[in-house]
């Protein structure tokens, strides 16, 4: 018999306590799984879950229960050999925003024609964020603090309103050079192409619930990969976004996400 974990709380340091988050295997002989264990602990365990699930894992035939009560824990006990069946789930959870029901629910199937008991059950709460409007704006260098909206998605017409975006983005963007240091000490000199947009998000029953999120940030789009990760199989960065501070202009943002950010792969 043989027992195998993880620490899934482990910094970039190799700090970090495996109590509050961490994962479990037991092996009958060397690759026979008897029992898998996961727990999260505290700030980790957010949503509200008590689910079952079937056919699960590799050999559609395991068994994962899943308990989680916001705050305090969640665990995943996951017994491999039980019932080979297609994955079917069945319980209550509370994740996305929303209250899901599962009857016995298909895992890999949603069609309508499937019988009430084989379909999810999704009840959104009415404070939870939808998406409500995208805008690309231009920004002048000697008014900082003001914008132009010069194109948004209020328009439901997608395949116009995908063209008109795109020509909206190339109106506005202007190309700095954009200078990251790898670890190894190496430089990597790009060109950093950069537009703004700005997302706003209310809550569902707006404006009953008068809650409202507003991001504007610059949108990135490199000519070659950056990071850790540059010429692997995983690839650098192409492109990333990084928010915007009052009255900051593009570059401003530029530079200081040059100086702040990280891309570790």
């Amino acid at each position: 018999m043989r027992f195998h974990s993880q620490n899934l709380n482990e910094d970039r340091r190799g700090e970090g306590s495996m109590f509050w988050r961490g994962r479990a295997w037991l092996y009958w002989r060397r690759y026979d799984e008897l029992l898998h264990v996961e727990w999260l602990f505290g700030k980790y365990a957010r949503d509200f879950s008590i689910t079952a699930t079937f056919g699960y894992g590799d050999s559609d035939a395991g068994l994962c229960l899943h308990l989680c009560i916001p705050w305090l824990f969640s665990w995943f006990l996951v017994f491999p050999y039980v019932y080979r069946c297609r994955e079917s789930q069945t319980g209550i959870a509370i994740h996305n925003g929303a209250f899901w029901i599962y009857p016995f629910t298909d895992q890999h199937e949603s069609r309508r024609d499937h019988p009430w008991w084989k379909k999810n059950y999704c009840f959104d709460f009415p404070w939870t964020y939808t998406h409500h409007l995208t805008e690309i704006l231009e920004h002048k260098a000697n008014l900082p603090g003001l914008a132009k909206t010069i194109w948004d998605d209020s328009e439901k017409d997608f395949m116009g309103t995908w063209e008109a975006r795109k020509k909206a983005e190339q109106s506005v963007s202007e190309t700095y050079d954009y200078v990251y240091r790898l670890k190894s000490g190496e430089t990597q000199i790009r060109k950093a192409t950069v537009h703004v947009d700005r997302m706003t998000w209310r809550a569902r029953w707006w404006p009953i619930i008068p809650r409202e999120k507003v991001r504007t940030s610059i949108n990135v789009t490199f000519n070659d990969e950056v990071g850790e990760g540059t010429g692997s199989w995983k690839g650098g960065c192409t492109g990333c976004g990084y928010d915007m501070l009052h009255g900051e202009t593009p570059l401003e943002c530029l530079r200081r996400m040059e100086q702040e950010r990280k891309f570790d792969r």
